[in-house]
């Protein structure tokens, strides 16, 4: 077996009737002698050796940088991301929107929901988009403001 309880791993190919998606990170939760018990924080199910392969980043919590022009990061400080996976245990719950703060130095971001602040993965995140309709109203907010309604972003 080439990986170990805790580590993270890619599924690339689904040869033995897995349910996870093409892509997919998941972690492994134990090693038996001939398979792999996975889950991606949602299911469970067992792979083995050919069906995945190492994950090329790691999830350790670095120091927050302001620029991140020398990366290959998606998003920009500032930017509005909705939380959809949880591979390096962060504690947003999915769904959640959050506001990117800055960069870590493992090709990171450090975000946060205006309660908390993580560090979280771009497989961790995905782009929004506000839509608008003709006559909507928007106005800027402050934090508290935006603390004391029950679901963020609001339209005011």
């Amino acid at each position: 077996m080439k990986f170990k309880e805790g580590d993270k791993v890619r599924i690339i190919d689904n040869t033995y009737g897995h349910e996870f998606e093409m892509g997919t990170i998941v972690r492994i939760v134990s090693v038996g002698t001939e398979d792999y018990h996975a889950t991606n924080g949602k299911v469970e199910w067992y792979i083995k050796d050919e069906e995945i392969e190492a994950v090329d980043f790691e999830c350790n919590v670095g120091n927050v940088v302001e620029d991140a022009s020398e990366t290959t990061l998606k998003f920009k400080k500032g930017d509005k991301v909705r939380i959809v996976d949880n591979i390096c245990e962060h504690d947003f719950e999915i769904g959640t929107i959050v506001e990117i703060l800055g960069f870590g130095n493992d090709n990171d971001y450090r975000a946060t929901d205006y309660s908390d602040a993580w560090f979280v993965i771009d497989d961790e995140i995905e782009a929004i988009s506000i839509k608008c309709n003709v006559g909507d109203v928007m106005k800027k907010v402050t934090v508290d403001e935006v603390m004391k309604k029950s679901v963020w972003p609001q339209t005011f």
